[in-house]
């Protein structure tokens, strides 16, 4: 969960590629909710 909220509070600051990096990683931890956001943010 806590590379899930870095990603998100890093996508809000413009900072997309590392913040997409993170929320990828919270996925693969198994945080799959995740996915939801890259799917929004990360194209």
């Amino acid at each position: 969960m806590a590379y899930y909220n870095r990603g998100a509070a890093k996508i809000v600051l413009g900072q997309k590629d590392s913040g997409c990096l993170d929320l990828s990683k919270a996925g693969e931890l198994g945080y799959f909710e995740a996915y939801d956001l890259i799917k929004q943010s990360c194209n």
